[in-house]
């Protein structure tokens, strides 16, 4: 089956324009206090300082989670996906195919996972059981409201 490969992301590296953003923050921040609070401002605490070493840490960090959880999406998408494909009959797998090898975009697991979905019926297996747990929510939801309202006569 062909696909796209997703692209290794690229550690955080700071350009003159993010920079320049990051060391300008302490004072923005300021001013948006003063303006916000002209009569406070004073009493408050003033926003911490740059620390550049500190943020670029912070900032790669927060890359690499992203990373790491987005492709763990996609891999558990292309999983789910491949799990649907193999349980569906030869001739819907025919049809999923058809529609694979036609289509001239980016061959990424959402599509894939629309052609399936498509073909099988699990999308509307799936809006069923989302469909039930929604029900199930607003009735508790409904449950706690009414159990609110009996407290404040």
């Amino acid at each position: 089956m062909r696909f796209t490969r997703y692209a290794r992301y690229e550690d955080f590296d700071w350009t003159p324009r993010k920079l320049a953003m990051a060391r300008s923050k302490p004072q923005r921040l300021k001013k948006k206090v003063e303006e916000q609070f002209p009569l406070l401002a004073a009493l408050l605490p003033p926003p911490p300082s740059f620390d550049e070493e500190g943020e670029l840490t912070r900032r790669r960090e927060r890359n690499r989670k992203t990373e790491i959880d987005q492709r763990a999406r996609l891999a558990r998408l292309w999983r789910d996906c491949r799990r649907d494909f193999f349980a569906a009959t030869e001739e819907q797998k025919e049809l999923i195919w058809k529609a694979w090898a036609e289509w001239r975009g980016p061959t990424t697991a959402s599509y894939l996972r629309y052609v399936v979905d498509l073909h099988t019926g699990v999308y509307e297996a799936r809006s069923v059981l989302f469909r039930q747990r929604e029900e199930r929510s607003r009735i508790e939801l409904l449950k706690r409201l009414r159990a609110q309202a009996t407290l404040e006569l």
